[in-house]
């Protein structure tokens, strides 16, 4: 204040007030970050990451976070396009069997819903089969036989799938295991 009042037209008076200025908006993206973080709006945070990037490179906790998010809606993005690329080539059973794999890990993705919505009146049949198989088989006592036969009606409305061979596969080795010891090895004929 007295400097201002020796010499008001001091040039570093006119960086001074720019630094504080600054500062006062970087302080403002930060607290923008940290609010979307805990508000778990990641596609905010993805929107706004250019705003976001220079402010919070020099944190390395929300220089992590950020980077993690950045990592996750790409990962989510590009199975949106895949999928959107298998629907419009007439294979809707790809493209619900793209964003189904990430629904499990990001279940909380409103693009992601949207788009698994979109889909399931013409995949409702193949996702009945794979849900009601799955429930079969995490159902205590486990329903194995009709698990299988869940897992081989989805594979039959889409031989492609992944999801069903894995249900399949994922069953046979708990009913046939390779490693049980059932099976002579080559040492017993020795």
């Amino acid at each position: 204040q007295a400097a201002a009042e020796i010499w008001p037209t001091n040039p570093k008076l006119e960086e001074f007030r720019d630094l504080i200025s600054n500062s006062s908006s970087v302080v403002q993206v930060r607290n923008d970050f940290d609010r979307l973080l805990s508000e778990n709006n990641y596609r905010e945070i993805f929107k706004r990451q250019y705003e976001f990037a220079p402010v919070i490179k020099d944190d390395p906790v929300r220089l992590d976070a950020f980077t993690q998010i950045m990592g996750n809606l790409k990962r989510i993005e590009i199975a949106l396009n895949k999928a959107s690329e298998f629907a419009n080539h007439g294979n809707s059973y790809e493209a619900y069997e793209q964003l189904a794999e990430l629904r499990e890990e990001f279940p909380d993705d409103p693009k992601l819903g949207r788009e698994i919505e979109k889909l399931a009146p013409t995949v409702a049949v193949f996702t009945e089969a794979l849900i009601r198989a799955r429930q079969l088989e995490d159902r205590v006592p486990q329903q194995t036989g009709s698990a299988m036969s869940f897992y081989l009606k989805a594979r039959g409305i889409y031989p492609k799938s992944k999801l069903a061979e894995e249900g399949i596969q994922r069953l046979l080795d708990e009913v046939l295991p390779e490693s049980s010891g059932l099976a002579p090895t080559a040492e017993v004929y020795e």
